[in-house]
């Protein structure tokens, strides 16, 4: 359905529109794309120009990537569309925008615990310890969240286990002060090194 639209739309003049965005929302069509999974349709977008690090302006205009909005590699990575990343990061996505919040692609990933995803990312360059508005890293949010897997991947990655947040709170810090069961998390900081004192 939607390629076949798409491919119509391109057809006849779209393309000189490819990177237009929705004036309620601020979305483009390639950021819709990505953050529904839609891969073929994110591969036909790129193929008729739509510029893979285009962000949601507040006024419907195209911006420069130094305003801080999401990109459609940041909105695939927080759904975690590891094909859509992917595609996003063969066709030149920067790998370590950061949107409002500070949250990179890794954050997004690694966030919502979508492991393959934030393996993607660290295999392209994605900056492991790169910081949101508040301090927290990738690992302080998978440790936040309790995802051991993540956090086990981004030790094997040489994440900085000890780095604090704004509050200055390292992720060993946000673990113990958890009402959840954080202990898998503990266990792998610890057997990392992480400071009982930051």
């Amino acid at each position: 359905g939607f390629d076949a639209v798409a491919e119509v739309l391109i057809a006849r003049g779209a393309k000189q529109t490819i990177n237009t965005v929705d004036t309620d929302k601020g979305y483009s069509a390639l950021l819709l794309a990505a953050r529904v999974g839609k891969r073929s349709l994110v591969r036909l977008l790129i193929a008729a120009a739509a510029d893979v690090n285009l962000r949601r302006p507040p006024d419907g205009r195209p911006c420069p990537p130094s305003d801080g909005r999401p990109t459609a590699l940041i909105a695939a990575s927080w759904a975690g569309f590891e094909s859509v990343t992917c595609e996003l990061l063969a066709s030149g996505a920067v790998v370590d925008v950061q949107k409002d919040n500070g949250f990179s692609a890794l954050m997004s990933a690694c966030y919502n615990g979508h492991y393959q995803t934030a393996r993607l990312l660290l295999q392209n360059g994605a900056s492991i310890n790169l910081a949101d508005d508040n301090g927290y890293s990738a690992l302080q949010l998978a440790c936040k969240e309790g995802i051991g897997n993540i956090v086990s991947l981004l030790i094997r990655h040489n994440t900085a286990v000890n780095a604090c947040n704004a509050q200055g709170k390292s992720a060993l810090m946000t673990c113990c002060a958890s009402k959840q069961d954080r202990t898998t998390c503990i266990d792998l900081l610890l057997a990392a090194n992480a400071e009982l004192e930051a």
